[in-house]
């Protein structure tokens, strides 16, 4: 008898143990050297150029994020535009403006998403598509430059984006630069025909770091 009424004791502690205490966010667990490599926002650029009409900044966006998935992405890459509806230097999520900026293999191209409309020079290594071409030599690409909308600090350039993107017409304009390695990314803006075909270049808009971050968050909220 006493031996069931200590087996009866047990089974109540356990039914009324107290509730452990919530997970902590996903990226709280990580190692830390694996945060370091997701703490990161990769510039790719798409596998071939456009002209200005890029079906609107949608169209642009939603081939930066196909082209992404199929070369193994799990984030969203958007394109690299301002137009009439955003200003390029807000492409980017506010809470990665300090990320650091890399190419396709993950070689540094800035320190920081914010250094780009500072006119810092990019690092002298290349940009590559998501394809894994190198844009600097490849001859995919015979026109060094690439599609932006902007002036130098990130800020749309007033009509100069190809009628929101939309026109290939060479009677209209959209702002473009070079593009090589060692330059500043938005060095000499200028006006470009939308008939031309240049680079379009896609950032992830969040990085794979604070993506999991959010996660993580979000997955503690719902086991609460």
């Amino acid at each position: 008898q006493e031996a069931h009424r200590s087996q009866l004791l047990d089974h109540e502690k356990l039914r009324y143990r107290e509730r452990p205490e919530p997970n902590r966010a996903h990226s709280d667990l990580l190692p830390h050297s694996l945060q370091a490599k997701d703490l990161v926002l990769h510039l790719i650029a798409l596998n071939t150029p456009m002209n200005g009409n890029m079906r609107g900044v949608r169209g642009a966006d939603l081939a930066c994020y196909q082209q992404a998935r199929h070369a193994n992405f799990r984030t969203t890459f958007r394109a690299l535009l301002s137009s009439h509806v955003q200003d390029l230097n807000k492409v980017v999520h506010n809470g990665d403006r300090d990320t650091p900026v890399v190419n396709l293999r993950g070689e540094r191209l800035f320190d920081s998403w914010s250094e780009i409309f500072q006119q810092r020079e990019m690092a002298n290594v290349p940009i590559y598509s998501f394809n894994r071409r190198n844009v600097f030599d490849d001859s995919t690409w015979p026109e060094k430059r690439f599609w932006h909308g902007s002036d130098f600090s990130g800020m749309r350039s007033e009509s100069g984006y190809c009628s929101a993107w939309r026109s290939a017409a060479s009677s209209q304009v959209g702002r473009a630069s070079f593009i090589g390695r060692g330059l500043p990314l938005l060095r000499d803006s200028h006006d470009s025909e939308c008939s031309r075909e240049l680079v379009v270049l896609c950032i992830e808009n969040m990085s794979k770091h604070n993506v999991n971050k959010r996660l993580g968050k979000k997955r503690t909220y719902f086991t609460e």
